[in-house]
């Protein structure tokens, strides 16, 4: 079976905006285009993608996609990403692909062996197989073979419709539930870095101490990661020390917290996303959340 991969991506200098409480503009950009070759460095590496295409209106973010090795389809018009989407399908499929795997740049614990859990799912066709993010509601992948089988409707709810459009398609639907491509980085909310209380360059925090607004890849992220790490239980994500002193009723475990509840319960985005990263066995400080 012959199966391109199509990456999305939104102006680099756009993205992540729900961040600009913590990251500046720069930051953020820095972030997005981290993000963006962690993801092509990924999908290049795997023998079962014939190609990878990068559908974008951006031409920074279509110039690091071929210095990737990528073929490139620039987005024009007004913007939408389903239009976008169904313009670079065409173009696989003018290239005779059999399918096609839709996968945004912004899963931050996104591994091969993620992408190739979704191609075993695909081994029968017609087939559509969806990874919805954590709340069951969006869509953070999507592999169809044959290629265009359904029109995209992604945006809000976007899970439900795929299912819906799947039936109607009379083709099997096959749904993969993984904490690492269920989650991305459009999270709100509070964080040890923009609340300043861990600052490496305070007196308050006590013995977890971070860098504030650390650049991806650099040494202050690194120092970031192994302080996270430090805080963290690899056999047991939600005993950690990280997750627990600042989560709302579980003081009487680990102690107070000086910074208070932090997360109101399991289900809040961030507390998510760090148990999602400790649960994978911390990925690497590329990873790490601002």
């Amino acid at each position: 079976m012959t199966l391109w991969a199509i990456v999305p991506v939104k102006p680099l200098r756009r993205g992540k905006s729900r961040l600009a409480g913590a990251l500046s503009e720069d930051e953020r950009t820095a972030l997005n285009q981290e993000l963006l070759e962690r993801t092509l460095r990924t999908l290049s590496s795997l023998k079962e993608l014939d190609q990878v295409l990068v559908v974008s209106r951006d031409p920074h973010a279509l110039t690091i996609a071929r210095n990737h090795g990528a073929k490139t389809v620039q987005e024009d018009g007004q913007p939408h990403l389903n239009t976008a989407l169904a313009r670079a399908t065409v173009v696989a499929q003018v290239h005779a692909t059999q399918g096609v795997l839709i996968l945004p740049a912004d899963l931050p614990l996104l591994t091969a062996e993620d992408v190739l859990t979704l191609i075993d799912r695909a081994a029968k066709p017609p087939v559509v197989v969806i990874a919805p993010d954590r709340h069951g509601k969006g869509t953070n992948a999507l592999l169809m073979v044959p290629a265009g089988l359904i029109e995209y409707d992604f945006g809000e709810g976007s899970f439900q419709r795929h299912c819906e459009r799947v039936k109607k398609a009379g083709a099997k639907l096959e749904i993969v539930e993984l904490p690492s491509l269920g989650l991305d980085l459009d999270l709100g909310g509070r964080t040890c870095s923009a609340s300043g209380c861990h600052s490496v360059f305070g007196s308050s925090g006590g013995a977890f101490k971070i860098y504030p607004n650390a650049a991806p890849n650099s040494f202050e992220m690194q120092a970031n990661y192994l302080a996270a790490k430090g805080f963290a239980n690899l056999d047991s994500a939600a005993n950690s020390k990280l997750l627990l002193e600042p989560l709302a009723g579980a003081q009487s475990i680990v102690g107070p917290h000086t910074g208070g509840d932090i997360f109101p319960d399991g289900t809040d985005a961030n507390y998510s996303t760090i148990y999602a990263w400790i649960a994978a066995r911390l990925k690497g400080p590329s990873t790490c959340l601002p």
